[in-house]
């Protein structure tokens, strides 16, 4: 307990004076008005990578209609769709994810239907209940080779409608889904710091 809580203490230092500037409502095919300058004002940039698949979680701009923006853990290594910044609420007890090439919180579809429900997209303009989760800290898994500064997560959902308790997990495909009921290796993730050397969040 005393690791984990100090785990998510040195992590929150780390992104201690990020901006949380909401972006206005978009269509399906707009990049979030504000989009450019989100790195000048969030701080650490961070990527996230799957413990199961060793691939990055990459925001796929080009997929269609309701698929457009879905995470999915795909790729070998870090681009511009591959970056994320680290956002916090109600005293640090909650994380979300904004995307650097969106400007969008990572969001838990939980009203579409078939394969997309609980499809995670970064297209959440505000911070709501399916933007936001509870981490679970842990340390990285050595035969990931990941860089000084990273740190294991898994996300738990905190959604008020009937999902809560569900983990993001990586499905077949490698899409990220919020629907797991039980965490396991499939919802294991580590946060790697890009473009800027940093501190490992834990002492």
């Amino acid at each position: 307990m005393r690791r984990t809580s100090s785990l998510l203490t040195a992590l929150l230092a780390l992104i201690a004076g990020i901006s949380l500037a909401s972006a206005p409502v978009a269509s399906a095919t707009d990049i979030s008005a504000d989009a450019a300058d989100v790195a000048k004002s969030a701080g650490q940039k961070w990527a996230l990578r799957s413990v199961l698949t060793g691939r990055y979680v990459s925001v796929e701009l080009n997929d269609p209609d309701q698929y457009e923006w879905r995470m999915k853990a795909r790729s070998e290594k870090v681009g511009s769709w591959e970056k994320f910044t680290i956002h916090t609420n109600h005293a640090g007890t909650t994380m979300s994810l904004r995307s650097l090439v969106t400007g969008f919180f990572a969001t838990a579809e939980y009203e579409d239907a078939g394969d997309r429900n609980g499809m995670l997209r970064a297209r959440g303009y505000r911070l709501g209940s399916w933007q936001q989760f509870t981490a679970h800290y842990s340390t990285p898994p050595a035969f990931l080779n990941s860089p000084a500064g990273s740190v294991g997560v898994s996300f738990e959902s905190v959604d008020e409608s009937g999902y809560a308790g569900r983990w993001v997990a990586v499905s077949g495909d490698g899409t990220l889904r919020a629907m797991t009921p039980t965490p396991g290796e499939e919802t294991r993730f580590v946060l790697e710091p890009v473009d800027a050397p940093t501190e490992a969040p834990y002492a």
